[in-house]
């Protein structure tokens, strides 16, 4: 029995592999030759082409895009990370919060990072993008999935 359960979510695995290739390369790829970002065939089927965005800062440059977001007026979407989180606004605050950790008799061993959370920035790309502001796609890591949609019309 338990080969069975193997054999079917490898079964399911290429399944899932095959539809993810044909919905995010194949059919996007044949609409695009055609010029067509919507199709609508006589028997309700409807094929649309959808994109998601989405974004991650590459651990090697978490610094540079921190300096790059607070260059261009972006640094509230930076957050300071210690046990406890400081918004930018609290950069201050959180100053003082080291030093007094630094001034103490016994040394912590305190992890301190400045980060924007992916979905702050993936919202943020998404919102510039649409504006037609220009971002530095690979320091945010930016992905463009595009897919298509299918809907069946009754």
């Amino acid at each position: 029995m338990e080969t069975k359960v193997v054999e079917a979510e490898k079964a399911l695995k290429n399944a899932q592999e095959d539809l993810r290739i044909i919905s995010e390369k194949t059919i996007p790829e044949a609409m695009d030759a055609l010029g067509i970002e919507e199709f609508t065939a006589r028997g309700g089927l409807k094929i649309k082409i959808g994109e998601s965005i989405r974004a991650s800062i590459p651990k090697q440059r978490q610094e540079e895009a921190v300096i790059w977001l607070d260059a261009h007026g972006y640094a509230a979407l930076v957050k300071r990370k210690f046990t406890i989180q400081f918004g930018k606004d609290e950069e201050a605050w959180a100053n003082r919060f080291a030093a007094d950790l630094a001034k103490r008799k016994r040394q912590l061993a305190v992890a301190q990072d400045k980060a924007v959370h992916p979905s702050t920035l993936s919202a943020f790309v998404r919102e510039q993008l649409e504006a037609g502001a220009d971002l530095p796609l690979d320091l945010f890591g930016v992905y463009r999935q595009r897919f298509a949609k299918l809907e069946v019309r009754k």
